[in-house]
């Protein structure tokens, strides 16, 4: 199945449950995913595009974990993430 990025992105900006930056953060890393939804965490590179702390970048990264937005996943012994999509929208 190939993912669809704009679906996801849109999702994002109809959540209540993200703040504005949260949403920015979230949407730069999508430009990160292949076509099944997947990238590796990239902290640095995040906060950098965005001029969010790398430290915050990891807690919205964690924050969007915890809330369904991406699932952990193991890529080739790196730490990365699968955009999913919450039960509850």
């Amino acid at each position: 199945m190939v993912f669809d990025k704009q679906e996801w992105t849109e999702l994002l900006t109809l959540t209540d449950g993200l703040n504005p930056t949260e949403q920015m953060v979230l949407m730069h890393y999508s430009t990160l995913f292949d076509s099944r939804g997947q990238a590796p965490a990239k902290p640095k590179l995040l906060a950098k595009a965005t001029g969010a702390s790398e430290k915050a970048v990891r807690q919205i990264l964690t924050k969007a974990k915890n809330d369904s937005w991406l699932e952990a996943i193991d890529l080739d012994g790196r730490k990365g993430y699968r955009a999913t999509i919450p039960d509850v929208l």
